[in-house]
């Protein structure tokens, strides 16, 4: 009787396994369903951005990319994993001073006094997204102190900075930007890429079957760099963040917190932030329902097929229509195209 009880578990692991968890492929997964993510790598320019998505040309190549962590999601959503995959996105560029503003996050390195008074003037400073490893703080380096801190204000080339001293206190700090400081900006606006900046991806590799006859990525890490630095009234004038958390903005440069899309379960000795996954079933989604099938246009009973679109979206039969130049075929899933003659 043991016997039989052990092969059952045998069994009814296997079929947990077969079912529920996908196969490493070096850096990509086979899933289940016999689908092939193979580990993805490139670095190339923007040709067009919009809607989650982007083209990408690698030399001669053209490359669909998804930016967005509910694409992830979809995809490997419903399978255990060895590790978390969360859409990381980074937009790098350089700022001019009146590009600063109350509210934004700081990092710079300074010589400090026991008063914690600077001496000098600042050389370079870089505008950051918060993060568990960028708290405002500072912190000995040497000769020098790495502050993170929060602007106040900022007047005539001075800054004023609210962090906290080595035993958490509030802690206010004046600095001076030197003429001509490097001011290096990290944001996270998708509208402030533009065809021709440079974007570094890792992902994965869509299946042919799946990616409507392109060559396309699903991106996980995507970093951006803005050919056009941000101040002086250009496109990308300083505004304070969102939130804490620094929200991702779409194409459109609205939030894209609106709909939260939970990150995939973390992995032992991965460094990125873990905790609980709300609503976040880490065995094999149950298929969905059937339902009843609509009766075809123009047959006897046949109702007109309701607008579902998102705003700012139109339908045209089953492709929706994101703007000028891109669309994405709900039957094929994955894929959009420039419409012809644009």
């Amino acid at each position: 009787m043991l016997h039989s009880q052990i092969r059952k578990l045998a069994i009814s692991l296997a079929l947990f396994v077969l079912l529920g968890a996908a196969t490493a492929r070096g850096q990509g997964y086979k899933l289940p369903n016999g689908d092939v993510y193979d580990a993805f790598k490139a670095d190339g320019v923007v040709d067009k951005i919009a809607g989650g998505y982007m083209d990408m040309l690698v030399g001669d190549k053209r490359i669909l990319v998804s930016l967005s962590q509910a694409k992830i999601n979809e995809v490997f959503g419903q399978f255990r994993l060895d590790r978390e995959l969360k859409f990381q996105l980074d937009i790098e560029a350089t700022a001019e001073p009146d590009y600063l503003a109350r509210g934004q996050l700081v990092s710079f390195s300074a010589e400090l006094d026991a008063r914690h008074t600077i001496h000098g003037e600042l050389q370079s400073l870089a505008i950051i997204l918060p993060s568990e490893n960028s708290k405002p703080g500072v912190t000995p380096a040497g000769a020098t102190s790495l502050v993170v801190g929060e602007v106040n204000s900022h007047r005539n080339g001075v800054l004023s900075i609210k962090t906290v001293n080595e035993q958490g206190r509030p802690l206010a700090i004046s600095a001076k930007l030197a003429d001509g400081a490097i001011i290096k900006a990290h944001v996270v606006d998708l509208s402030l890429v533009k065809k021709g900046d440079v974007v570094h991806v890792t992902g994965f590799n869509v299946p042919a079957n799946k990616a409507g006859g392109k060559t396309a990525a699903l991106g996980e890490v995507v970093s951006f760099e803005l050919a056009k630095s941000l101040g002086k009234g250009k496109p990308g004038a300083a505004k304070k963040p969102d939130s804490k958390e620094g929200k991702v903005a779409d194409a459109d440069g609205k939030p894209d917190a609106a709909k939260p899309q939970p990150a995939m379960p973390v992995a032992n000795g991965d460094p990125r932030p873990t905790g609980p996954i709300p609503g976040f079933d880490q065995t094999p989604a149950a298929a969905p329902a059937a339902t009843p099938q609509a009766a075809p246009s123009g047959a006897p009973g046949a109702t007109p097929e309701p607008s579902a679109a998102p705003d700012g979206e139109h339908r045209k039969g089953s492709r929706i229509l994101i703007n000028d130049y891109f669309s994405i075929d709900r039957d094929q899933g994955f894929d959009f195209d420039s419409r012809p003659g644009k």
